[in-house]
């Protein structure tokens, strides 16, 4: 249930993408690509699948959604140019996206993996560039997949004790009724 509404709020997050490529497309067509494009469209229907309870999910299922969006977003990314101008928005959207996805989906485990992802990919990026700041390109992730990490932690963390209070106090309701009926 708790996916359902995060699948909503990305339904509303891609379609105000896919407004602002959009738009983009219009006033420099140069500049997005259509990959970019369509990976949005296919992440809005994904989304929109999910919200609109056609797909029964599971945690397996879940997991895959997630690990899809962490994807999506690296592809979107491979195709942002990779010289010095373009590397601050690369940056910012995979800080931007992982925050995004791991507080929507709060899942440590997909959420290193996708961090690994991330970090991976700028590492490779900044090589390809400059081979000689690749060591502080590493430090950097690991400051910025350390700290949405720490987040994630902290809302799933969260997110499991509401759950564990929730059922308790369910149980103490149960056991107080019990226990009025004689």
């Amino acid at each position: 249930k708790q996916y359902l509404g995060t699948a909503r709020i990305y339904v509303h997050l891609t379609a105000l993408c896919i407004l602002g490529l959009s738009f983009g497309m219009l006033s420099q067509p140069a500049s997005i690509s259509p990959l970019q494009f369509y990976l949005f469209l296919a992440a809005w229907l994904g989304h929109h699948i999910v919200a609109a309870q056609k797909m029964t999910l599971n945690k397996t299922r879940i997991r895959l959604l997630v690990l899809t969006n962490y994807l999506q977003v690296l592809f979107f990314m491979s195709e942002i140019p990779s010289d010095c101008e373009s590397s601050l928005l690369t940056s910012a959207v995979a800080i931007a996206s992982g925050y995004a996805i791991a507080i929507l989906s709060a899942d440590m485990k997909t959420t290193v993996l996708g961090q690994a992802m991330f970090m991976l990919y700028e590492t490779w990026v900044t090589w390809k560039r400059n081979p000689s700041s690749v060591t502080t390109c590493i430090l950097y992730q690991i400051m910025i997949s350390t700290s949405i990490l720490a987040v994630s932690g902290l809302v799933e963390l969260s997110t499991r004790s509401r759950i564990a209070m929730l059922l308790n106090s369910e149980s103490m309701v149960a056991s107080f009724r019990q226990m009025l009926r004689g």
